[in-house]
């Protein structure tokens, strides 16, 4: 009963992380949009990983495993935005 206990609060665990770690990286790209600036959003994700890591909140397994997918959820970012701006037309004249 208590490994059962324990493998449902590792998939809690996992999960959970992965939740909130796509929720900050959704909320940092439509911010970026807003923004006009689609590139800084893996800089926002970043920003916001690196205090958590300061802020002392890394004694929970949760905000570490979150952290962590953070950091992955930058760098997806960071080459789908990129992609992005390789495929946007120029414009010149200001048209």
């Amino acid at each position: 009963m208590f490994l059962i206990i324990d493998a449902l609060q590792a998939i809690g665990l996992v999960l959970g992380s992965l939740v909130l770690a796509c929720l900050l990286c959704w909320l940092a790209s439509t911010l970026a949009g807003r923004m006009h600036h689609d590139n800084w959003a893996a800089v926002i994700v970043l920003a916001l990983s690196t205090i958590f890591v300061l802020s002392g909140l890394t004694h929970s397994q949760f905000i570490k495993l979150s952290t962590v997918y953070c950091v992955f959820g930058a760098i997806f970012l960071y080459i789908t935005t990129r992609s992005r701006i390789a495929q946007r037309p120029l414009r010149r004249g200001g048209k």
